[in-house]
């Protein structure tokens, strides 16, 4: 079984324990099939499983789940989910991103059990002034809805990009083509993708090409041309695309998108025409398309700016932070508060990573449901990990806390020790733009905090940004030496490319953190690099890429 179908099922089971009462562990599943998707194996043996079984890194239970998966393809605990939790809440599960309380309300209070029901009670407004599903709830169910009835949903990023890897490992396995790309949203870093683009390279492509390889696939009939063909797999829309090599760097640059891009980019081109399939016949690799135009290279990740282009034009280099300049991740909750890893689960998934430290950020004392810890606690903390610095010659754990911000701009407690401190709003986000401008500002202010952590409070598919004067806020934070977090938890993946611009504007620094609270969630590390990449930044301008005792003689120097 490849680490999809069995994180797939994880994931399922995850998603169903909610409603019975006598299987628990539906973070455990979560966390199992976070570290599966990850993984994006083909084939996942025994061997694999047992080894993190060994090391803690996965729970036994899970684990023993996963070895029927592998030994007979069944699952016991989902069988006996599948009997126990109603099929009226199983069709609702359907909509992947409904909550379970959400999932409870619908099919208890409102009598809904399927998804036809749900667009039913949404388009007759029987939804409306229901609590908790107000109107930022109905933008999100009219996002889920319309992709569910096209057939095809979103995935975050990681997900999305795990999943063309899958299928572009298939298509390499049929020898049809010679080289196989992924393209599009994917390639650029979107933080959440709707359609998953591939690009072929073959010497002939032409329709019989494309059927051959949609039937090797084992894909739905769809809409199949000389260029290409579209289906859906997994529930998500893919589309092959073919060229051939000796247009490849022109291709690949269309099909990485955005449209917008490669339409300013054909302003260029006064003399060149268009083939059908949108491109021009241009010869030579990406770099060489550019050359061709009087620009050096622009990266996938910065093509989505306005004025990507004027800035190459005008002289601008693209030195951009690559995954390998990041030592380090700054935001790490563990079982402290509301994490599920422990201080050795978590160093150790870290050096497997080839980082040289993280920083232990558990949540402080005002964040109940998070089980936040008092000052006794974290000095006590702090004595742990001083200690467990001592037996390590290559790893560092630095002393953290994540500090709420109130809503009048005040923290849990002051600190005098030299920690890393992280500042985050986590309650109270209803306020007003100024309000949450002010509480920023204070906060920032008071020099207690060293990093505004979550920056912009969003969560995908869930709850925007805040709507506030970003240039104020970024403005003052370089003033304060206090940096920028780029949050790279994949619901979050906060800041946005546009929002971060306009705190490098500023001058500030950034960091990057995972918000991490399983240990497996650090193999999403690269993203905090996409993030970056995406922002235009290079390693200088984002500390995690100082060897830790720099980083601690920076922070403690800057307060």
């Amino acid at each position: 079984m490849t680490s999809w179908e069995i994180a797939t099922r994880l994931r399922k089971i995850s998603r169903m324990i909610p409603f019975s009462e006598k299987i628990t562990g539906s973070l455990r599943y979560l966390d199992a099939a976070t570290l599966l998707f990850s993984l994006d194996l083909d084939d996942v043996h025994e061997e694999l499983i047992t080894h993190f079984e060994n090391t803690g890194v996965m729970d036994k239970k899970v684990c023993a789940d996963i070895f029927e998966m592998l030994k007979s393809e069944n699952s016991t605990i989902e069988m006996n989910l599948m009997e126990y939790v109603p099929k009226g809440i199983r069709n609702l599960l359907h909509l992947d991103n409904l909550r379970p309380a959400t999932v409870s309300q619908l099919y208890y209070d409102l009598g809904i059990e399927t998804i036809d029901e749900l667009k039913r009670a949404f388009d007759n407004n029987i939804l409306t002034g229901k609590k908790s599903l107000g109107k930022r709830f109905s933008e999100q169910l009219r996002h889920h809805l319309t992709l569910y009835y096209k057939g095809n949903s979103s995935l975050f990023l990681y997900k999305a990009e795990y999943l063309a890897n899958l299928i572009k490992r298939r298509i390499e396995k049929t020898n049809l083509t010679s080289s196989v790309l992924i393209v599009g949203d994917v390639r650029r870093g979107k933080e959440e993708i709707t359609n998953i683009d591939i690009l072929c390279v073959a010497e002939k492509p032409n329709i019989n090409l494309s059927t051959d390889l949609m039937n090797k696939l084992g894909l739905p009939k769809s809409e199949i041309t000389n260029s290409g063909f579209s289906a859906i797999y997994e529930k998500m829309n893919v589309r092959i695309h073919f060229c051939k090599e000796k247009y490849l760097g022109s291709v690949l640059v269309f099909f990485t998108g955005p449209n917008e891009h490669y339409d300013k980019l054909s302003k260029k081109i006064g003399h060149a025409k268009r083939v059908k399939a949108g491109f021009f016949k241009i010869l030579g690799d990406e770099k060489t398309f550019y050359k061709k135009l009087g620009l050096s290279y622009i990266p996938p990740e910065v093509r989505e700016w306005e004025d990507a282009i004027e800035l190459t034009e005008a002289g601008k280099t693209w030195n951009l932070l690559e995954l390998e300049d990041i030592q380090g991740d700054l935001h790490v909750h563990t079982t402290w508060s509301d994490g599920r890893s422990n201080f050795k689960q978590l160093g150790y998934t870290a050096k497997n990573h080839s980082l040289n430290y993280i920083s232990i950020t558990d949540h402080a004392q005002k964040i109940k449901v998070a089980r936040g810890i008092d000052l006794v606690s974290l000095k006590k903390q702090i004595k742990i990990l001083q200690k467990m610095n001592s037996y390590e010659t290559d790893f560092a754990f630095i002393p953290g806390i994540e500090l709420n911000i109130d809503k009048s701009g005040e923290i849990d407690y002051t600190l005098r020790e030299n920690i890393l401190k992280l500042g985050a709003i986590h309650s109270e986000m209803g306020c007003t733009p100024s309000e949450i401008e002010n509480r920023y500002i204070n906060a920032i202010r008071s020099g207690n905090i060293n990093i505004i952590a979550h920056p912009s409070g969003r969560k995908l598919k869930v709850r925007d940004e805040f709507d506030v004067d970003w240039k104020k806020i970024f403005t003052e934070a370089a003033k304060n030496n206090v940096a920028i977090e780029l949050n790279y938890a994949p619901d979050r993946m906060d800041l946005r490319w546009e929002l971060a611009r306009i705190a490098d504007e500023a001058e500030c620094k950034f960091t990057i953190g995972g918000d991490i609270h399983f240990a497996g969630q650090l193999n999403h590390i690269k993203y905090g690099a996409k993030i970056a990449k995406r922002a235009g930044l290079s390693s200088e301008k984002v500390l995690n890429c100082l060897p830790a005792r720099e980083l601690r003689l920076l922070l403690w120097n800057n307060k």
